[in-house]
């Protein structure tokens, strides 16, 4: 049941940030820079996860 309900929270939760980058993105009109936002955010998951 517990990793059933992960997998489930795992798929609602796995596009949210990306949705709300792009809705952010199209108020500014700046959606081209979707790929550059998102390396941007990777960077930031990836450099904050070392030490």
């Amino acid at each position: 049941m517990s990793s059933l309900l992960t997998g489930i929270a795992a798929t609602f939760f796995s596009g949210a940030d990306e949705a709300l980058i792009y809705e952010s993105l199209i108020l500014s009109n700046e959606e081209n820079k979707m790929d550059k936002a998102m390396g941007q955010i990777g960077s930031a998951k990836y450099f904050s996860n070392c030490e």
